[in-house]
């Protein structure tokens, strides 16, 4: 009887990612292969693709830096990020699911808007663990631009029941993935974050308290009564279709000449998407929605004349202002 030999696998540092989008690993003389992106299942949840978002994040972050080191650190923070915004984002991210990218966009928007005299002030409709608008509080005490309102809006005890337009980009529906959770566990609330805990997290910010408003409750309740007049930063991040519609209809409106739109899930949530076209188009506005990551789109309004072209390029009818 022959003994049995043990082998120690030691891990390569390196990786290799070949023609076809696989990355190769090595472990001592075995070599695995591994997709250089991961696909999210259409029955996972919202934690599952958080942590799919996260690992394709990190994998990217490693392969661009082998290949020219366009990412500064591990962290896959690109070397034409502002450091302020980088500090700030590194601060804030264990209170948001968004990624560096949009939080990026945001920390931008808020030097816009700071730096261009744009009036108004910020509004926030989905908040979670407050992580975005912390990272607001936090550029515009830098510049030195704390007489501006927050406004936060939310219902601090998870998100409401979804409806048949809110479908993701997979597919799948959100009611269905919501009805299989609660077959599990009784007790799920998506993005359920107590007032508290929301309120404890801005104070870390030093933002003035006095200026700083939590609105408990559907969007639908509390909009547009507690909502300001003028709106410089509206970011929308309540991922459905009427929640999302019922804010353009009454918030849009507000966003000042040259104000920042933000719409967090425009990408991921086909519900946010159609109800920012339908009504951009009911109205007739022209706005360009730029893309930050793989769902998150800025825009910035403006109060003149656009013209809407249809599909074939031909002008239509004029818009009016946006």
């Amino acid at each position: 009887m022959h003994a049995t030999k043990s082998v120690q696998l030691k891990p390569s540092t390196s990786a290799l990612t070949d023609r076809f989008g696989f990355s190769y690993t090595r472990v001592g003389k075995l070599r695995f292969a591994l997709p250089a992106r991961l696909e999210i299942p259409q029955q996972a949840n919202p934690t599952v693709i958080h942590l799919i978002s996260k690992w394709n994040e990190k994998r990217r972050a490693r392969r661009r830096k082998r290949h020219g080191g366009l990412y500064s650190d591990a962290n896959g923070y690109p070397l034409d990020m502002n450091s302020d915004s980088v500090e700030t984002i590194q601060r804030v991210r264990e209170f948001t699911m968004t990624t560096p990218e949009r939080l990026n966009g945001l920390c931008e928007a808020v030097r816009y808007i700071s730096s261009a005299g744009i009036p108004g002030d910020v509004v926030e409709c989905g908040v979670w663990k407050g992580g975005s608008m912390m990272a607001v509080a936090e550029m515009l005490k830098q510049f030195g631009d704390t007489h501006r309102e927050l406004y936060l809006f939310d219902t601090y005890e998870g998100m409401p029941a979804p409806t048949d337009e809110d479908v993701s980009l997979v597919g799948q529906s959100a009611s269905e993935r919501l009805q299989q959770e609660l077959a599990v566990d009784p007790s799920t609330l998506w993005c359920e974050s107590p007032l508290d805990e929301v309120r404890h997290h801005m104070a870390k910010t030093g933002y003035p308290t006095d200026r700083t408003h939590f609105v408990k409750g559907m969007v639908e309740d509390t909009i547009p009564e507690n909502a300001p007049q003028e709106i410089a930063l509206l970011r929308l991040d309540t991922d459905w279709y009427e929640s999302t519609l019922h804010e353009m209809n009454h918030l849009f409106p507000r966003l000042v000449d040259g104000g920042v739109l933000i719409i967090d899930d425009y990408g991921h949530w086909q519900g946010a998407r159609q109800a920012v076209d339908e009504y951009l188009a009911e109205h007739n506005i022209a706005i360009m929605l730029n893309r930050l990551d793989y769902t998150g789109r800025i825009g910035i309004r403006h109060a003149g004349v656009h013209q809407v072209r249809n599909l074939q390029g031909h002008p239509g009818q004029r818009a009016q202002a946006a």
